[in-house]
């Protein structure tokens, strides 16, 4: 999925009980932080720098889906 954000992005806002709980918890991990860069890898296999690094991703990854950011973020190699 990490890849292929821009294919998620009509789904992500379409009103759906899906896209709100997508919308729900991607803002709990924005304002949270919970999970830390060895939890994430684990999950998804994309190794971020530093819990900030992955962060600022999860933000933009908002932004593009639910903001005024145009293109999609571009996440670290796998």
């Amino acid at each position: 999925m990490i890849d292929d954000i821009e294919m998620y992005r009509d789904g992500a806002r379409d009103g759906s009980p899906y896209a709100a709980r997508l919308r729900a918890s991607l803002e709990y991990l924005l304002e949270q932080r919970p999970a830390s860069v060895k939890e994430w890898w684990s999950l998804s296999r994309y190794a971020f720098q530093s819990e900030d690094e992955l962060y600022e991703f999860l933000a933009d990854v908002h932004a593009y889906f639910y903001g005024d950011r145009v293109e999609p973020p571009i996440a670290p190699a796998p």
